[in-house]
């Protein structure tokens, strides 16, 4: 774990998938330092961290939207420090959900 002003900066923890979003758990409440801000780093495998997409952090979930179907995405906690100091917490590693197909979606999808 990575730590800034001293504190731990946790991974981010998996609460829920669809085919399009991810919702974690972040445990960073009291770990901020004064001045400091906290963002959601996410990215899909073979990206690279320089080109990840990021939110502001909520606590205690942060949702992330607008993802691919199917698809694994590293996802990570990063402090800003109002000195200009970045730390980043270890990757943590979540799928959303595959597109279902079946009546009752009415997705189109069909089956030979």
């Amino acid at each position: 774990m990575s730590s800034v002003g001293g504190a731990k900066i946790p991974k981010a923890k998996f609460v829920a998938a669809t085919e399009t979003s991810l919702k974690v758990k972040l445990e960073i409440d009291g770990l901020l330092p004064a001045g400091s801000k906290a963002k959601v780093q996410y990215k899909e495998p073979h990206a690279d961290w320089d080109s990840a997409k990021a939110v502001p952090a909520k606590t205690p979930v942060t949702e992330l939207v607008d993802l691919k179907p199917g698809t694994p995405y590293y996802v990570r906690i990063v402090f800003s420090a109002a000195d200009g100091t970045v730390e980043c917490g270890d990757d943590a590693m979540f799928d959303t959900r595959p597109v279902e197909c079946g009546p009752s979606r009415g997705s189109g999808c069909s089956v030979s």
